[in-house]
């Protein structure tokens, strides 16, 4: 006797599950976030420049590396020219504190928002 296939019906369907990021996407957008410490401005922007249409996931931790970044110059900018440096030594371990948190939570597939960011791209 064949069995027909159409009968599955009153069986539970499983819910399709949504895909994250992969592995190398996330390994590019936590490259963005750790690539300011190391590079200041140019290294997350070349990264998201050249990496941005591959993943929306990279194009999303680029942007916000990259609008870190230049918060954090006219900061120091601003710091360094109105207190003679000082703020400066306050800002330096709070971006790389900062980038770091970013460059786990892209590592680990989850979108992050820098606290304290001006967003010029949007």
């Amino acid at each position: 006797m064949a069995r027909d296939d159409d009968d599955d019906d009153d069986r539970p369907r499983k819910k399709k599950k949504r895909r994250g990021p992969s592995d190398e996407d996330k390994q590019m957008a936590m490259f963005c976030h750790l690539g300011a410490i190391i590079g200041g401005i140019v290294l997350p922007l070349v990264l998201w420049m050249t990496q941005k249409e591959k993943s929306r996931f990279i194009d999303d931790h680029g942007k916000e590396a990259v609008n870190f970044g230049i918060t954090m110059m006219i900061g120091h900018l601003v710091g360094g020219f109105c207190t003679c440096g000082l703020l400066n030594l306050i800002l330096l371990p709070i971006g790389i504190t900062f980038s770091v948190m970013a460059g786990m939570a892209a590592n680990r597939g989850e979108d992050y928002m820098y606290p304290v960011c001006i967003r010029f791209i949007s």
